[in-house]
């Protein structure tokens, strides 16, 4: 079986922590581009693609931003999905862990500049493709949207260039292997 090849990514708005408006991705391997453009940028696609996979609901952190002078003017957006594992713990690119752990990271979150951006953190269940979409709120809904999100260098949609099946296996390997460490 061939190996599988790089896939360089076009980040538009760039991603969120490191500022990266490319990234060359390798099928699987989490590494930092992995980790910042599956945690910082398209973490709706993975925690899609892991929701079809599992059937585990998904799991939104919505945030209220700091912004204006001295922090004064808040904002509310969505910052960050994962899955909700059968034991009620997040999973994400970065792996598993409490939900008040994935919270707490949100809450703590400062941009390229080492500048706070988050002034609290809460989490909501998400079951179906269509709630995240209304959370979200974006107006309009295909069951199907995320898989035509984002394109990578051949022109296809991440989904469909095949590059998330191989990120989910390893996230699942990942969580599979920690549950196993913990019994």
């Amino acid at each position: 079986m061939p190996e599988p090849k790089n896939v360089t990514l076009v980040v538009q708005p760039p991603t969120a922590c490191k500022g990266w408006a490319e990234v060359t991705l390798r099928p699987g391997v989490i590494d930092d581009q992995a980790l910042e453009v599956f945690g910082f940028s398209m973490c709706t696609l993975l925690a899609c693609a892991l929701h079809e996979k599992t059937g585990w609901p998904m799991l939104g952190i919505k945030i209220q931003q700091l912004g204006g002078f001295r922090g004064w003017k808040r904002t509310t957006a969505w910052w960050h999905v994962g899955v909700q594992t059968p034991c009620g713990r997040f999973l994400d690119i970065k792996g598993v862990r409490t939900c008040v752990e994935a919270k707490s990271e949100a809450a703590l979150f400062v941009d390229s500049k080492g500048v706070p951006r988050c002034a609290e953190a809460k989490m909501v269940r998400l079951p179906t493709f269509t709630r995240l979409w209304w959370w979200m709120g974006v107006p309009g809904f295909s069951p199907s949207w995320w898989k035509r999100e984002a394109t990578a260098d051949g022109g296809d949609s991440v989904y469909a260039s095949g590059l998330l099946a191989p990120y989910v296996s390893t996230v699942l390997e990942n969580y599979r292997g920690e549950q196993n460490a913990a019994a």
